[in-house]
């Protein structure tokens, strides 16, 4: 089974030092999504030269990290110069990486439309990393969805949109592009808590944190800020104990289950001290980098687990043959 790390926006190079040091250490690899317009300090942009050096995935989160959060509403070409600026800067102003080598996109906030889509496959890119899956009322992990090409739609925004109210539109299918999707978490129920470290009522507490959460289902969006942040800002404040727990439940399921690739969304800029003002009540930075290192840690020991860039994911759906051993 694969498990692998897409941290976005990566403008602090602080957090960015953290998270490259911490994966060398481990002698592993993850995947670094990418906006320009954030990489303008050299300092910044040398890590990302680094991460690129030391072996990692670079992936494209745009140019600007869309400010007014107008994703939804883009048209095609906006999203291309949205695209086209970003690798523009990645490959030819900052060289970071090879154009040739730049094949996956993200967009910010997993914020999108059908027009998002059109605007990846034409720009050249492999696949996309943003649309969610496991919302169903029949999904649980142990069942998730595959990465998938759009040929036929996506089954997530499918039920996405026959859910919504008001109703969004449909996508169009977009055939030969590949989505690695951001599969949903899943907070482990009261019968699962102790074995995962943490007392029963867990679904009960992230109810009262966020009364949107369903605590039958146990759904959250599979990124960090979700779990970490401040309620006001829509987050679930979770403690590192709780951190663990969620992500031990939703690997558990995955790998008792089909095994689909389980690809977690996070960001370097949340594990340094100046995130804190978006969770005041939550760990302190080195607790929350602790969590990250000992969940690599667990899983790393996993049997028939392997640890991988998005790329790796899908270099193997595109031609799946055994993996004897795991290595970096």
């Amino acid at each position: 089974m694969f498990f692998g790390i897409g941290f976005d926006d990566n403008g602090d190079a602080a957090g960015m030092t953290w998270a490259l040091d911490m994966l060398r250490a481990r002698r592993l690899r993850a995947t670094f999504f990418m906006t320009s317009a954030y990489g303008r300090p050299e300092a910044v942009v040398e890590t990302w030269r680094r991460a690129y050096r030391e072996g990692h995935e670079i992936g494209n989160h745009s140019a600007t990290h869309l400010p007014a959060h107008g994703g939804p509403g883009y048209s095609v070409e906006q999203w291309r110069q949205e695209i086209a600026t970003c690798g523009d800067f990645l490959t030819r102003i900052a060289a970071v990486l090879p154009a040739d080598e730049l094949v996956g996109f993200r967009t910010p906030f997993l914020e999108y439309n059908d027009a998002t889509l059109a605007a990846v496959a034409a720009s050249g890119l492999r696949y996309d990393c943003s649309i969610e899956e496991g919302y169903e009322a029949d999904q649980d992990g142990a069942n998730a969805y595959w990465p998938y090409t759009l040929d036929d739609r996506s089954p997530g925004h499918t039920a996405q949109a026959l859910a919504a109210s008001p109703p969004i539109a449909e996508l169009d299918p977009h055939p030969g592009l590949w989505e690695l999707p951001v599969q949903a978490l899943f907070v482990p129920p009261d019968a699962e808590c102790a074995r995962h470290g943490v007392p029963p009522g867990l679904r009960a507490a992230c109810k009262a944190r966020q009364p949107w959460f369903d605590a039958g289902h146990g759904a959250i969006t599979g990124f960090d800020f979700n779990l970490w942040a401040h309620r006001s800002t829509g987050g679930f404040e979770m403690t590192p104990a709780e951190f663990l727990a969620t992500l031990r439940h939703t690997f558990e399921q995955h790998h008792g289950g089909n095994r689909a690739p389980l690809l977690f969304g996070s960001h370097t800029g949340c594990y340094v001290e100046a995130w804190d003002v978006n969770a005041p009540s939550a760990p302190r930075a080195r607790d929350r980098r602790a969590a990250i290192e000992t969940l690599l840690d667990e899983i790393g020991d996993k049997e028939a687990a392997r640890i991988a860039t998005h790329k790796e994911v899908l270099d193997w759906m595109r031609n799946p043959t055994p993996l004897l051993t795991r290595g970096p």
